[in-house]
């Protein structure tokens, strides 16, 4: 059984893991329950803003850049909004709605995460995988992380975990 809180947690790519996918991905976990998981990617970048890419797109969220979230209904835009303040601990909220996360907009306390496409795990499947040391459980604040280039997020994850993730070895068959 895993101890750890998953929800509104970060999960850190194994540096050992076997290339695929998830390589080197940082990933928020908005939900964790009796379903499954479903989380987003925060250091994959698309390579576009929102703008670039809907030309109708409102102008407070016209220059984000878009994140690739994840594998599943990688078409689908979402937006993530995050308080920035870490003093406040307010979770984050998935907006559906063009239009709602540009009247959310960026703030000095908020940002407005664009996101393609989500993560997600069956029932019991994440946990398996933490168990196998697949993905590290570590908490970020969201200033700090978002301060940082997406290309740095992952660096940043791994530091905060306290230890050296490459030193966890592995078998033949998987991590240990």
């Amino acid at each position: 059984m895993i101890e750890q809180v998953i929800e509104g947690s970060f999960l850190i790519a194994h540096p050992r893991s076997e290339t695929n996918y998830f390589s080197e991905t940082v990933i928020y976990i908005l939900e964790n329950n009796s379903e499954g998981s479903l989380g987003f990617i925060v250091n994959r970048s698309a390579g576009a803003s929102v703008g670039e890419v809907l030309d109708h797109a409102p102008n407070p969220i016209t220059h984000e850049n878009l994140l690739i979230g994840g594998p599943v209904q990688s078409d689908c835009l979402r937006f993530l909004s995050v308080c920035t303040n870490d003093q406040l601990n307010l979770p984050p909220k998935l907006i559906h709605d063009l239009g709602a996360a540009a009247e959310q907009g960026q703030t000095e306390e908020y940002a407005v995460l664009p996101l393609l496409g989500y993560a997600g795990w069956a029932e019991g499947q994440l946990e398996q995988e933490i168990s196998e040391d697949v993905w590290l459980i570590t908490s970020l604040g969201w200033r700090g992380l978002l301060s940082e280039p997406e290309a740095e997020r992952y660096s940043l994850g791994s530091s905060q975990l306290g230890f050296d993730p490459a030193l966890i070895g592995f078998t033949s068959d998987h991590l240990q």
